[in-house]
C-alpha cells in the first residue's frame, strides 16, 4: 500500500489568542502533516544545511559539489514528476505547517538495499526548524509520521552520534536502537508498527 493513502491531516491546535470579538477565543491554525511540494524546498534546503553544521547529517553536503547535489536531489523528489535527469524519484518529503509557518520535514524512502533493514520505510532526513526546537515539536512530528505510514511495515531511522535531540525523539515514540548492520557507519533505530498495534 502507498504510504501517501494513509494521509490524514492532523488535529486542531488547542485555543489561543482573541479574536475580534469581545472575549472570544480564537483557534490558532491547525497543524497539517502533508506531503512537501515545491514551494517547500527552499525551507527543507536550509534546515538540511544548517543539520549538516550541527552534525546531524554528514558534512558532504557542505561542500559546493554537495549543495548542489542536494539542491538537484530536492528538485528531483519534490517536483510532481516520477523522472528527471533521468533520475527516478528516491525519497518522499513530508512537511509539519502551522498556518504559514513550517515547522519541521521528513524524508522517507523504503529499503532495498543488503546493508540497511530490507523492507523498512527508512527516515533518511527528519528536522525541526530552529525557532520550534526544544518545545516537543519534534515528538508531535515523529507520531504523525508514525501515524501516516501503514500500520504494517518496520521504520528504521539512521542518525549520526551527534544527532542527541534526535535520539531522544527516537526514544519516546518507541524506537530501539538496533546493531549488527554490516557496513553502516551510524546509528540505528527500529520501531516495529506490527508489534506496536
Amino acid at each position: 500500500m502507498d504510504a501517501s493513502s494513509r494521509f490524514t491531516k492532523a488535529q486542531a491546535a488547542p485555543l489561543t489568542g482573541v479574536s475580534g470579538r469581545a472575549g472570544e477565543k480564537a483557534r490558532a491554525p491547525a497543524f497539517e502533516f502533508r506531503k512537501a511540494g515545491l514551494l517547500d524546498l527552499s525551507f527543507i534546503y536550509r534546515e538540511i544545511m544548517d543539520g549538516c553544521e550541527n552534525g546531524a547529517y554528514s558534512d558532504a553536503f557542505l561542500s559546493l559539489r554537495g549543495s548542489a547535489h542536494l539542491f538537484r536531489m530536492l528538485l528531483l523528489n519534490l517536483l510532481p514528476v516520477g523522472k528527471l535527469f533521468g533520475q527516478r524519484k528516491l525519497y518522499e518529503f513530508l512537511i509539519l505547517r502551522r498556518g504559514r509557518d513550517a515547522i519541521g520535514y521528513a524524508g522517507i524512502y523504503t529499503s532495498t538495499q543488503d546493508v540497511e533493514p530490507t523492507g523498512c520505510v527508512i527516515i533518511g532526513f527528519f528536522g525541526i526548524a530552529r525557532e520550534y526546537r526544544r518545545k516537543k515539536y519534534g515528538t508531535l512530528m515523529m507520531r504523525r509520521l508514525i501515524d501516516y505510514l501503514p500500520a504494517d511495515v518496520r521504520i528504521a531511522a539512521y542518525t549520526t552520534r551527534y544527532a542527541d535531540n534526535m535520539h531522544r525523539v527516537l526514544a519516546k515514540t518507541g524506537f530501539r536502537q538496533a546493531v549488527g548492520f554490516a557496513g553502516c557507519q551510524q546509528k540505528v533505530f527500529l520501531l516495529d508498527k506490527r508489534k506496536a498495534r
